[in-house]
């Protein structure tokens, strides 16, 4: 199995799926070729009975239903590809029987009101702060994604037409508007701080501080969680915590979903319809507010009447 998983794997770098995607497809894989090891079975011997009794098997082990979603998800589309590289008689992904997938949620989202204040946290005074204070507003402005923002190169940003050019999920490249703040801010952090500290070939727009080559995802996750604790936050915060919250605060602000579509970078409105949930907080205050009767009149101060007795009714 382990050549029939390689030539798969290579395969999905060929489709240009991302690294993090890639990673993850192959843990899967991997869970998948122990327990066929388990069962003494191999990918010549396989049958349906088989998948099944493993989709079965994961529920057992304790993984929620997103997760199996994604192994069995992965299983099918490794099935199809041994299918068709003739290594299996039969396409037993037709048989994959996915779980019912729960509504995704929204989690760890900034009010505006927190969000300035996250991003008030760096020493601009400092390089280290001036580069991640650009970082974290670039972030918030256009709402890419870690890695998209890891990737950025110095010419991605045209600061005569204050956009920028991202390469997302599957190298799809978008334009996407910046901020007049953050631009600001990119800018000081051009002149001030990285032409000091940077290798003199490096292309990476963000650069660390220490080897003057591109930032990576685990400093990134560091310094994130560094100012979190600075700020005692208490909720959880990632770089998608900046994603989140600026897609929510565009739509409560009245923005249509389909252009924040196309900032995200969803190639389906849905996706994007996860940003448009209410807290329930929010929800009663406003129809307290506006509506007619949203705010009933102390009833208990009212003058007492007495009932009939059931019997008497």
């Amino acid at each position: 199995m382990q050549t029939i998983k390689s030539n798969y794997l290579e395969s999905l770098k060929i489709r240009n799926l991302s690294n993090g995607t890639i990673a993850y497809r192959e843990i899967y894989l991997n869970h998948f070729a122990s327990y066929l090891q388990k069962q003494n079975v191999s990918l010549e011997t396989l049958t349906r009975a088989h998948v099944y009794a493993y989709a079965v098997a994961l529920t057992r082990e304790g993984w929620t239903n997103g997760t199996i979603y994604h192994a069995i998800g992965t299983l099918g589309s490794f099935l199809k590809f041994c299918f068709t590289r003739s290594v299996m008689t039969s396409d037993l992904s037709l048989f994959i029987v996915y779980p019912k997938k729960q509504p995704r949620n929204v989690s760890s989202i900034l009010s505006e009101a927190e969000m300035t204040r996250f991003l008030a946290l760096p020493d601009t005074r400092s390089a280290r702060g001036l580069r991640d204070k650009a970082m974290l507003e670039l972030l918030y402005s256009t709402a890419i994604r870690r890695e998209e923002l890891i990737r950025l190169n110095l010419y991605d940003f045209i600061e005569q037409e204050g956009t920028l050019r991202v390469f997302g999920k599957g190298r799809k490249e978008r334009i996407v508007p910046v901020g007049s703040v953050a631009i600001a801010w990119l800018k000081k952090y051009l002149d001030e701080m990285r032409r000091y500290y940077a290798e003199p070939k490096e292309q990476a727009l963000f650069v660390s501080i220490t080897y003057g080559r591109r930032l990576t995802r685990e400093s990134l996750n560091l310094l994130i969680a560094q100012y979190r604790k600075q700020g005692k936050f208490k909720i959880r915060i990632s770089p998608h915590t900046f994603r989140h919250s600026c897609a929510t605060h565009l739509l409560r602000g009245g923005a249509d979903i389909r252009h924040v579509q196309e900032l995200l970078g969803h190639s389906s409105a849905h996706t994007t319809e996860i940003y448009t949930h209410l807290d329930i907080t929010d929800l009663k205050a406003v129809f307290k507010r506006t509506h007619p009767r949203g705010s009933a009149p102390n009833v208990t101060e009212q003058k007492q009447t007495r009932y009939p007795s059931r019997r008497q009714a």
